[in-house]
């Protein structure tokens, strides 16, 4: 029998990563599906929180460099075969030349927006480059000298239960979960201004609620949620919208020029629900358009669909279960974790 391949994953913590830091635990989840794998998680953020409480330093370079070499000196103990970096981890390109002098692979998966970040320097130290964006692949990356690169979509995590659709009773007409940057904001109020029921969950919308639509809509003070509970919300709200952000294209309120889809795209039909996005390249890469998502392009016609589909909850239901068998079938994190090995030479049988 073939030694087991030891992977290692990198997050930057839950205060400093957001969705990169949920990416990458759920890449581990990911592997700890797969065969004849060892993958250990090494959460940069947390180990930083109890470096922090045992130092007393508020110098956060000198707690990045201490976090670094306890990297480097796992990564002597044991060896792995590959470490695979998420974006906004805070390792200079000094320990990343390090560990490959140690003969590991060492990859970069770079899930944030190419167009608002100085990637060029943080990119080029790594062995393989993975992007969720396939213009940037296409466009930027070989242009920089970057040639081991390739594109790789998020995912959702394995469903914690196999009664996704049992004991599903409705709390809920339509929920949003995510960030408030200022595109998704202004669809936020927009819904809220025409008289949508919906609920909003998410870190930093506390910020504005001087707005009485959104105080209003705001739940639980906009805490984070964890992924368990996420679901649980959205197994019982009828309609779970979905916006993307659109950092640098704050003036496009419904921004669809762009083949990156979020986890949310994957993570709302994994949880059984009915799921509205916007009608994007990548969105309709991966899903049937009302089969198994239903899809917008102006507020106006999200309106409408809300109406629609609150009436018809049948239909909803059908969509529903479509959606998260394609998520189930094609787009868990086990599926871009065996992708991960295939680019790298390092094969696995093909996950279920």
């Amino acid at each position: 029998m073939k030694a087991a391949k030891k992977i290692v994953i990198v997050t930057p913590g839950l205060e400093r990563g957001g969705g990169a830091d949920a990416v990458g635990k759920g890449l581990y989840t990911g592997f700890c599906e797969l065969p004849n794998v060892e993958v250990t998680l090494f959460d940069f953020g947390l180990i930083k929180q109890n470096f922090d409480s045992l130092l007393k330093s508020n110098d956060d370079g000198l707690l990045n460099e201490i976090i670094s070499q306890h990297l480097i000196t796992k990564s002597v103990e044991n060896s792995p075969d590959v470490i695979i970096i998420l974006t906004l981890t805070p390792i200079s390109p000094y320990f990343i030349a390090l560990l490959r002098k140690l003969g590991i692979k060492v990859v970069h998966w770079f899930v944030e927006d190419y167009r608002r970040l100085n990637w060029q320097e943080l990119l080029q130290p790594y062995d393989h480059v993975l992007t969720y964006q396939k213009q940037f692949l296409r466009e930027d990356l070989a242009k920089s000298g970057i040639n081991s690169c390739s594109y790789l979509p998020v995912g959702c995590e394995y469903p914690e239960s196999s009664e996704v659709f049992q004991n599903n009773e409705k709390s809920f007409d339509i929920v949003y979960m995510g960030f408030p940057y200022d595109n998704r904001r202004r669809v936020v109020e927009y819904l809220l201004n025409n008289n949508i029921n919906l609920k909003i969950w998410g870190f930093g919308w506390h910020k504005f609620s001087e707005i009485p639509v959104i105080a209003n809509a705001l739940q639980e003070q906009g805490r984070w949620l964890p992924l368990s509970e996420t679901r649980a919300v959205y197994k019982q709200s009828r309609i779970v919208l979905n916006i993307h952000s659109a950092i640098v294209h704050q003036d496009a309120e419904i921004y669809m020029d762009d083949d990156m889809v979020n986890s949310n795209l994957f993570e709302i039909c994994a949880s059984g629900a009915f799921q509205i996005v916007e009608r994007r390249p990548g969105v309709l890469e991966y899903f049937k358009e009302d089969k198994e998502v239903v899809c917008y392009s102006t507020k106006e016609e999200l309106v409408e669909k809300i109406k629609y589909y609150l009436s018809r909850p049948d239909e909803c239901k059908k969509i529903a279960r479509a959606g998260y068998l394609k998520s189930l079938n094609n787009h868990r994190f086990s599926h871009r974790a065996q992708t991960i090995l295939r680019d790298l030479g390092l094969n696995q049988t093909p996950t279920n």
